[in-house]
């Protein structure tokens, strides 16, 4: 009965809110993976959700890396 119990209050428990940042993009890691640098001088490494991209020395990982870049590179964004 615990089992259950843990169970269904962990599975409906809601996500913690999100820390939210804005940041100028310096660094793109790979195809899905960038580094930005807040007002503050913050540098924060952010993962985008639900993209998933080769690695940089996988297969087509420079090239997702590249049009990454070719995107977001240097140019301000909100994360949340």
């Amino acid at each position: 009965m615990r089992i259950l119990f843990f169970l269904f209050f962990s599975l409906h428990l809601p996500y913690a809110p999100a820390e939210s940042l804005t940041g100028r993009v310096v660094k793109v890691t790979d195809g899905d993976t960038v580094t930005i640098v807040t007002l503050e001088e913050e540098r924060h490494k952010i993962r985008l959700f639900e993209i998933d991209t080769p690695e940089r020395d996988q297969p087509w990982g420079a090239q997702a890396s590249q049009a990454l870049s070719k995107k977001v590179k240097h140019k301000v964004i909100f994360a949340k």
